[in-house]
């Protein structure tokens, strides 16, 4: 396989590693643990908690998206270079899909998410360094920039990417609106018997239920069989038809997403503000049917 535009694969990575020419950016989306245990050489530790809204547990984006594309810069990202994102794959949260779509969405147009994450690295022989992460001058968290260092709030966002409540609601609204409603969680958070930390439990009326790791194969790359977009198709889920995917905080979602842009599909949104958002607002309608997924 070759890069398909939203994920690469480890053997290109490797050769970009290599290469005389300008080497990639490579971010470890990992626990501190994990980086410190091993990693690959060079790379820079992000965390995707510290790019959200306030210190709750909500995923949404920070509100000055300017000053968030600045942080992010501060880190070491750069939007014309090629930024590779690596992660557990299925054993983590999908906190490299999340931020991958974080950084497509700012206009960050060379990220990709390195297909299978770590564990693919490892198993094609690439090469590790140890140690931890050291800050680096200028890094702090995303929503503390009060002068929104370079420019408007929504500088070179690609709104396509990002879904907003209002977007959401009207899908459940409009039975002739065509877009679907894609549920990542657990089976359990989907028929409301787990609920962690929102206010209810239970799903969006009309959701559809893939969990996310159902996109991927047992050893975390992505599943491109045809077999896997049949079963897509028989939930409703085409690759032209637009689709609002969401989850808790909007970080297995966003992984959801970035597969999902991989398998083709044309027009896929994360709700970033997720059930986490959805559930907590009480004029929201919900669905609390313990029926399995559709």
């Amino acid at each position: 396989m070759t890069d398909d535009g939203w994920t690469t694969t480890s053997a290109l990575l490797a050769g970009g590693l290599g290469s005389s020419d300008e080497a990639p950016i490579v971010v470890d989306a990992r626990g501190r643990v994990a980086f410190a245990a091993a990693h690959v050489p060079g790379a820079i530790r992000l965390s995707w908690l510290r790019f959200r809204e306030g210190l709750g547990r909500t995923g949404k984006l920070p509100h000055n998206l300017a000053a968030l594309r600045s942080a992010l810069v501060r880190r070491g990202l750069d939007p014309e270079r090629r930024i590779v994102v690596y992660g557990s794959a299925s054993t983590g949260w999908g906190e490299d899909g999340r931020i991958v779509w974080m950084l497509r969405y700012l206009g960050f147009t060379g990220a990709r998410m390195l297909d299978g994450g770590f564990a693919a690295w490892r198993s094609t022989g690439g090469r590790v360094a140890r140690g931890p992460a050291f800050r680096r001058m200028g890094e702090g968290n995303a929503t503390h920039d009060p002068h929104g260092v370079g420019g408007r709030a929504d500088t070179a966002v690609c709104s396509e990417f990002r879904a907003s409540i209002a977007d959401v609601q009207r899908a459940v609204d409009d039975a002739t609106h065509g877009t679907g409603l894609l549920d990542t969680r657990s089976l359990a958070e989907w028929n409301g018997s787990r609920r962690y930390w929102p206010a209810r439990g239970g799903r969006i009326p009309g959701a559809t239920h893939v969990e996310w790791t159902s996109l991927l194969t047992g050893n975390g790359l992505l599943d491109r069989s045809p077999a896997a977009l049949t079963r897509l198709a028989r939930r409703g889920l085409a690759p032209q038809r637009p689709i609002i995917a969401y989850c808790v905080g909007g970080v297995r979602s966003a992984h959801a997403c970035v597969a999902l842009r991989a398998l083709g599909f044309t027009d896929v949104r994360n709700y970033d503000g997720s059930w986490y958002e959805w559930a907590n607002d009480r004029a929201r309608p919900i669905d609390v049917s313990r029926s399995e997924a559709s």
